[in-house]
Protein backbone atom coordinates (compact mmCIF):
# COMPACT_ATOMS: atom_id res chain seq x y z
CA UNK A 1 0.00 0.00 0.00
CA UNK A 2 1.48 3.37 -1.30
CA UNK A 3 2.01 5.74 2.09
CA UNK A 4 1.65 2.96 4.39
CA UNK A 5 3.23 3.97 7.77
CA UNK A 6 5.14 0.91 9.00
CA UNK A 7 7.23 0.53 12.89
CA UNK A 8 9.57 -2.28 13.69
CA UNK A 9 12.50 -2.53 16.05
CA UNK A 10 13.96 -5.57 13.36
CA UNK A 11 17.95 -4.69 13.17
CA UNK A 12 18.12 -5.82 9.60
CA UNK A 13 15.04 -4.39 8.75
CA UNK A 14 16.45 -0.83 9.52
CA UNK A 15 19.72 -0.97 8.26
CA UNK A 16 18.31 -1.68 5.00
CA UNK A 17 15.40 0.87 4.73
CA UNK A 18 17.97 3.10 5.49
CA UNK A 19 21.00 1.74 3.37
CA UNK A 20 18.52 1.85 0.37
CA UNK A 21 17.44 5.38 0.76
CA UNK A 22 21.30 6.24 0.91
CA UNK A 23 21.38 6.70 4.95
CA UNK A 24 23.47 5.88 7.42
CA UNK A 25 23.22 6.10 11.11
CA UNK A 26 23.64 8.91 13.06
CA UNK A 27 24.07 10.41 16.69
CA UNK A 28 23.38 14.02 17.56
CA UNK A 29 26.14 15.34 20.34
CA UNK A 30 24.61 18.27 22.22
CA UNK A 31 26.44 19.36 25.67
CA UNK A 32 22.81 20.38 26.99
CA UNK A 33 21.19 16.72 26.49
CA UNK A 34 20.90 14.54 29.42
CA UNK A 35 22.52 10.97 28.95
CA UNK A 36 20.80 8.58 27.31
CA UNK A 37 18.65 11.48 25.54
CA UNK A 38 16.69 9.74 23.06
CA UNK A 39 16.77 12.49 20.02
CA UNK A 40 20.40 11.57 19.85
CA UNK A 41 19.68 9.04 17.34
CA UNK A 42 19.14 9.38 13.81
CA UNK A 43 19.17 7.91 10.20
CA UNK A 44 21.17 10.71 8.58
CA UNK A 45 20.26 11.25 4.59
CA UNK A 46 22.10 14.58 4.56
CA UNK A 47 25.49 13.39 5.99
CA UNK A 48 25.99 15.78 7.99
CA UNK A 49 26.71 19.01 5.61
CA UNK A 50 24.46 21.36 7.94
CA UNK A 51 24.67 19.94 11.31
CA UNK A 52 28.00 19.98 12.79
CA UNK A 53 26.97 18.40 15.62
CA UNK A 54 25.56 15.15 13.73
CA UNK A 55 27.99 12.68 13.57
CA UNK A 56 28.18 9.34 11.80
CA UNK A 57 28.08 6.50 13.65
CA UNK A 58 28.70 2.41 13.51
CA UNK A 59 25.67 0.36 13.33
CA UNK A 60 26.68 -1.39 16.16
CA UNK A 61 27.20 1.50 18.64
CA UNK A 62 23.24 2.77 16.91
CA UNK A 63 21.35 -0.54 17.99
CA UNK A 64 23.55 -1.09 20.93
CA UNK A 65 21.82 2.62 21.87
CA UNK A 66 18.66 1.64 20.38
CA UNK A 67 18.15 -1.40 22.10
CA UNK A 68 19.07 -0.02 25.36
CA UNK A 69 16.79 2.85 25.03
CA UNK A 70 13.78 0.43 23.87
CA UNK A 71 13.56 2.65 20.82
CA UNK A 72 11.23 2.16 17.62
CA UNK A 73 11.56 3.30 14.13
CA UNK A 74 8.24 4.48 12.34
CA UNK A 75 8.95 4.60 8.58
CA UNK A 76 7.53 4.97 5.59
CA UNK A 77 8.63 2.83 2.20
CA UNK A 78 7.03 4.82 -0.04
CA UNK A 79 5.18 8.42 -0.30
CA UNK A 80 1.47 8.60 -1.46
CA UNK A 81 2.89 9.14 -5.06
CA UNK A 82 4.59 6.09 -4.76
CA UNK A 83 7.94 7.57 -4.81
CA UNK A 84 10.51 5.90 -2.68
CA UNK A 85 10.20 7.72 1.06
CA UNK A 86 12.59 8.87 3.20
CA UNK A 87 10.55 9.52 6.20
CA UNK A 88 11.32 8.08 9.00
CA UNK A 89 11.21 8.32 12.85
CA UNK A 90 13.29 6.99 16.32
CA UNK A 91 10.81 7.09 19.04
CA UNK A 92 9.65 5.66 22.12
CA UNK A 93 6.90 3.17 21.94
CA UNK A 94 4.38 5.63 23.57
CA UNK A 95 5.73 8.21 20.97
CA UNK A 96 4.84 5.95 17.98
CA UNK A 97 1.21 7.80 17.81
CA UNK A 98 2.71 11.10 17.66
CA UNK A 99 5.06 10.52 15.38
CA UNK A 100 2.20 8.94 13.03
CA UNK A 101 0.43 12.22 12.97
CA UNK A 102 3.73 14.80 12.67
Amino acid sequence: MSGEIKTTTDHEEIQRWATERGGSPARIYNPFNSPGDTSELRIDFLHEKYNDDVREVSWEEFFDMFDRQRMVLVYQTETEGGKVSRFGRIVKPEGVEQALIE
